[in-house]
């Protein structure tokens, strides 16, 4: 049973998105708004994660001189 709900759990949970997606009946304002605010934060973590490099020291440019986790 467990495995079974293991294995769902992604389909499902699209399937959820969807659903809250289908039943929100969104307007233009809250779309327009919630871009407003999605938008740059998603510039900001793909910058972020663009400028990072793992096998390297601590990164000191970039976002990350601008404030200590963009990625967060």
């Amino acid at each position: 049973m467990i495995r079974t709900i293991a294995k769902l759990r992604v389909p499902l949970g699209f399937m959820a998105g969807v659903l809250v997606l289908y039943l929100a009946q969104p307007t233009e304002r809250s779309v327009a708004l919630g871009a407003a605010i999605a938008v740059p934060g998603e510039l900001l973590r793909i910058w972020a994660a663009g400028h990072l490099n793992r096998w390297k020291e601590v990164a000191r440019s970039g976002p990350y001189k601008l404030m200590r986790h963009p990625l967060y």
